[in-house]
């Protein structure tokens, strides 16, 4: 993928260009922004899929969520069913922010309740 890069961007580089143009938009940049809730709650969603990935401990086939993983060890005996229910429910909090939508102050203070917690037992749980 890596050597791919080079090529792609020219090709993004295109399709932006042709994009303002189309749009008679002026070429310029944009800053990035990400609120800090959302960022806390990307944070905590990363954090997990690290842990969960480094439980999982070999490389996937193709590519799986980490909710997909930590169930698939609940099965196998390897992370108990309780924890993994846990990570789920933490998954169901934090992924509408990873992907743009709308969050509650709710929902933030819901996951910084639990998500130091509960990172810390994934990272518990050694590696196979």
């Amino acid at each position: 993928m890596d050597s791919e890069l080079p090529r792609i961007i020219a090709e993004i580089k295109t399709a932006v260009s042709s994009a303002l143009s189309e749009h008679g938009a002026p070429s310029e940049r944009t800053d990035i922004h990400v609120p800090s809730d959302v960022e806390f709650l990307f944070a905590t969603r990363f954090n997990m899929e690290v842990e969960i990935r480094r439980i999982a401990g070999t490389k996937l086939n193709r590519p799986q969520s980490g909710y997909a993983i930590i169930m698939q060890g609940a099965k196998a005996g390897v992370v108990d069913p309780q924890l993994a229910h846990a990570v789920q429910e933490a998954y169901r909090v934090c992924s509408p922010a990873v992907h743009g939508e709308p969050i509650s102050k709710e929902k933030v203070d819901f996951v910084r309740e639990v998500a130091p917690e509960l990172i810390a037992a994934l990272r518990a749980i050694p590696t196979p």
